[in-house]
């Protein structure tokens, strides 16, 4: 039948004299064959237009899921740093409050010691000037004060 139809078209032009013209019934059979083959031909090209639109749609699903695994792993990972910046800011935060209660609690020792220490200069120097001979000396003191007509220290004018 493919024969006859590509003689057809060559008879067609050729004219009568050389093929023998093609009868009406294989005629309606070619012609019913062609439009087998054209629907054919039409229904494949279709199936394999919505297998690629599948494919396609498939494919683009894939890389949108992809895409929104990844974006939560960022999330992720950017929420764990955060954390764990807020970690480490807390503990240097804490170690620093330390240090200044350490800082505080050495300075208030050594105001505590250095006062001690002041109590105890003042208490020597109290207890040298109760001996006899700082008496005697303050005694002389005095008496050359008022002789050359000036106040004792400590004795107010008036």
């Amino acid at each position: 039948d493919a024969t006859a139809a590509a003689a057809a078209p060559a008879a067609a032009v050729a004219g009568p004299s050389i093929a023998p013209p093609v009868p009406a019934a294989a005629a309606a059979a070619l012609s019913a064959e062609r439009a087998q083959d054209k629907a054919s031909r039409r229904a494949q090209l279709e199936a394999e237009k919505v297998e690629r639109a599948a494919a396609t749609g498939a494919e683009k699903a894939a890389r949108r899921a992809a895409h929104e695994e990844r974006a939560a792993q960022e999330r992720a990972a950017k929420a764990a740093k955060t954390a764990e910046k807020a970690a480490r800011r807390v503990a240097h935060e804490a170690k620093i409050e330390q240090e200044r209660a350490e800082k505080a609690a050495r300075r208030e020792a050594a105001e505590k010691a250095r006062a001690e220490a002041e109590q105890a200069a003042a208490a020597e120097r109290a207890a040298a000037l109760q001996t006899p001979a700082a008496l005697a000396l303050a005694r002389q003191l005095h008496a050359f004060v008022v002789s050359a007509g000036g106040r004792p220290p400590g004795q107010k004018r008036g």
